[in-house]
């Protein structure tokens, strides 16, 4: 694919020293391990944990196509807002084991950040699962399953600013 048809782009030089300066743990999170050093919240269209029970009856069988549009609309709405309102940038990693290292990409246009950002209806590898960083608020966003997504910051006051726009939104924090 030619650049001039990318949606996402590797950052300069100078960016990608500047955000893994900024963020040398991304790693050691996609894989479960917060170092402590980030609040964090997760961000649900459902209003407390599920049982297990709950989760068979609620996500066992969502076909119906307004159901699923109903459950998937907050978190579009959400992520939207997000990568309209505020500079955002995704990740991938690089390498094998020792020699693994992160590039960070920019968004092309809004339309590609917003197309990006778009919550998976099915179940999908994390591979495809969005993950967002967001240097103004020091955030990470990245995207879960069972219409749960997961939101970091080493700023408490950054969560509860995103919390509050995701509830105005019909979303529910959750911790």
């Amino acid at each position: 694919m030619t650049r001039a048809k990318r949606k996402i782009l590797n950052c300069d030089k100078l960016k990608q020293k500047e955000l893994r300066e900024k963020y040398p743990f991304l790693y050691e999170l996609e894989c479960g391990e917060n170092s402590g050093n980030l609040h964090d919240i997760a961000i649900s269209i459902f209003d407390h944990w599920l049982s297990e029970d709950e989760a068979v009856n609620l996500l066992g069988d969502v076909s119906a196509g307004g159901e699923v549009e109903s459950r998937v609309a907050p978190h579009r709405n959400f992520n939207h807002f997000l990568v309209s309102s505020y500079e955002s940038f995704t990740y991938r990693f690089k390498g094998k084991l020792n020699h693994r290292y992160v590039v960070f990409k920019k968004f092309k246009t809004l339309g590609a950040a917003k197309d990006y950002v778009e919550p998976k209806i099915e179940s999908v590898s994390n591979r495809y699962k969005f993950s967002l960083i967001i240097p103004e608020l020091d955030a990470i966003y990245f995207e879960g399953d069972d219409y749960t997504n997961y939101l970091y910051s080493s700023n408490p006051n950054n969560l509860s600013l995103l919390l509050s726009k995701a509830q105005e939104l019909g979303l529910y924090g959750l911790s």
